[in-house]
């Protein structure tokens, strides 16, 4: 549960702010053999793409989000004094916004893929990893997976008030109990700290080739709903990158 939770707060950090520190790309020990490497690609596939994380931590934080964003952008003076077609046109603007960072990030996401497998070669087992990829295939284990996922999300939305989490259902429970027993559930369990670190490292690398499209496509498009009531500001702003 808690790689859930290490997935959605470090996906929804990347709109609020840079790395400081670029991460190294993923480095194997040695060349992994084929099968060892697309049981790593399974798994990884499973945790971040078939599992939807992204769809389901951006609609989760931005639960909390949005009335900050509307609040940030759709009120004060300066949107005061737009015509009511601009106020119209930056309205539409950060309806889709929420759009606009799954789109994005959904983009980042196979490359984040690819290198977080690449590093759990160093981490498991050919047979551990495809356990895992099949536990995590079954519908219980996804359900379970998606609600840390989504409370995860409003964690880090929150700025780390908790909450109380969801309730597993006894199914959900039961299931995660006969994993935990098996030879693919112990090793994630004894490898779950360093299968964070590799997947903070695959995610903030991902962060760095993340924000800088963010840096040019937010002002960039927030400017053309603005139109010739776009501040000059922003505007030199943009024509500076």
């Amino acid at each position: 549960m808690r790689l859930a939770i290490a997935v959605s707060a470090l996906l929804l950090s990347a709109p609020l702010a840079f790395a400081q520190q670029t991460s190294p790309p993923a480095q194997a020990a040695s060349t992994p053999i084929a099968a060892h490497l697309d049981a790593a690609r399974s798994m990884s596939n499973m945790l971040l793409i078939e599992s939807d994380v992204v769809g389901t931590g951006i609609r989760a934080a931005f639960g909390v989000l949005e009335p900050r964003l509307r609040q940030q952008v759709l009120s004060g003076p300066a949107f005061d004094g737009l015509r009511p077609d601009t106020q119209r046109s930056l309205t539409r603007w950060v309806d889709g916004f929420q759009a606009l960072m799954q789109e994005e990030l959904g983009v980042e996401m196979g490359a984040i893929a690819e290198d977080f497998a690449l590093r759990m070669t160093t981490v498991f087992t050919e047979e551990e990893m495809t356990g895992i990829a099949s536990f995590l295939a079954q519908p219980v284990a996804r359900s379970a997976y998606l609600k840390s996922v989504e409370h995860g999300a409003r964690t880090t939305a929150t700025g780390g008030a908790t909450g109380t989490p969801p309730p597993l259902t006894p199914e959900e429970v039961a299931a995660f109990a006969e994993f935990g027993a098996t030879p693919a559930g112990r090793a994630m369990d004894r490898n779950s700290d360093r299968t964070m670190q590799m997947l903070n490292l695959a995610l903030e690398a991902g962060t760095q080739r993340l924000m800088p499209r963010l840096q040019q496509r937010i002002p960039r498009e927030m400017c053309a709903a603005m139109g010739d009531e776009c501040p000059p500001t922003l505007r030199a702003a943009i024509e500076a990158r």
